[in-house]
C-alpha cells in the first residue's frame, strides 16, 4: 500500500536523532516527495540501513516505525528511490539511488540472495556541502510511480491517512484541544507531534 509507504518515510524522520520537527509530503505528476528535517545521516549511518532489512532495534512502545523495513519501504510502489540526507555537522551530503525496478525483478527470478540483489542495485555518492551549513535532513524521492499506486494517492485519501497515523496537532478550531493534549501529555509517556505539511497546507 503506497500510503504505507509515506508513513514509513515520515516516521523515520520523526523518530530520527535528533527528531524532525517538520515533515512536508508533496505529491505531484508520477512522483511522491517525503522531506523531514531530523538529524540526516552520514555514511556510516546510511551503510548500516541499507545492510539491514527486515530487522530493527527500536522499542515498539516508543516508535511507529518497528518493522524494520527502513529505506526500502518504497521498492514495491516505484521504478526509483533517491535519498538525500546530510547531518548538521557534516561537510557531506550524500544521495543514495535505489533501482526499484531491477531490484523486484531480482528478486522474483530467485536466482541471487538478497543481499547481493539489493548491493547490486544501490549507487551513493558523496556531495561537497560548506562545513558551516545549517541545513539538515532527508528528503526521499519515490519516482516513476508504478500505476496500481497512483490509484491510492489522491490529496483527499492521503490526508485522511495522515491525519490518523502520524502524531499530529489537533486543529486550530477543535473545541477540545487543549483539554485532550493535557491530558496526554500527563498519561502518555514520550507523547510528541510533529508539524506535517501535505503540499503547502497543514494536516492535523
Amino acid at each position: 500500500n503506497p500510503l504505507h509507504t509515506i508513513r514509513e518515510y515520515a516516521q523515520n524522520e520523526i523518530e530520527a536523532e535528533p527528531p524532525a520537527t517538520l515533515v512536508k509530503v508533496y505529491i505531484g505528476g508520477n512522483e511522491i516527495s517525503i522531506y523531514g528535517n531530523g538529524g540526516g545521516m552520514n555514511k556510516a549511518l546510511i551503510l548500516g540501513e541499507v545492510k539491514k532489512i527486515g530487522f530493527s532495534r527500536k522499542d515498539p512502545t516508543r516508535h511507529f516505525g518497528f518493522r524494520g523495513i527502513g529505506i526500502w519501504s518504497g521498492i514495491a510502489v516505484c521504478n526509483t528511490i533517491m535519498i538525500s540526507t546530510k547531518r548538521k555537522d557534516e561537510p557531506w551530503t550524500y544521495s543514495l539511488r535505489m533501482n526499484a525496478k531491477n531490484i523486484r525483478e531480482e528478486i522474483k527470478k530467485k536466482k541471487k540472495p538478497l543481499t547481493q540483489v539489493l548491493t547490486e542495485n544501490v549507487d551513493l555518492a558523496e556531495i561537497s556541502t560548506p562545513h558551516e551549513s545549517l541545513k539538515h535532513g532527508t528528503q526521499v524521492r519515490l519516482l516513476e510511480l508504478l500505476d496500481e499506486a497512483r490509484g491510492h494517492l489522491t490529496e483527499e485519501e492521503v490526508r485522511n491517512y495522515l491525519s490518523r497515523t502520524l502524531p499530529l496537532d489537533f486543529a486550530p478550531d477543535f473545541a477540545f484541544r487543549h483539554q485532550i493534549e493535557e491530558n496526554l501529555s500527563k498519561n502518555v509517556p514520550n507523547h510528541k507531534v510533529v508539524s506535517v505539511f501535505l503540499g503547502d497546507k497543514p494536516v492535523y
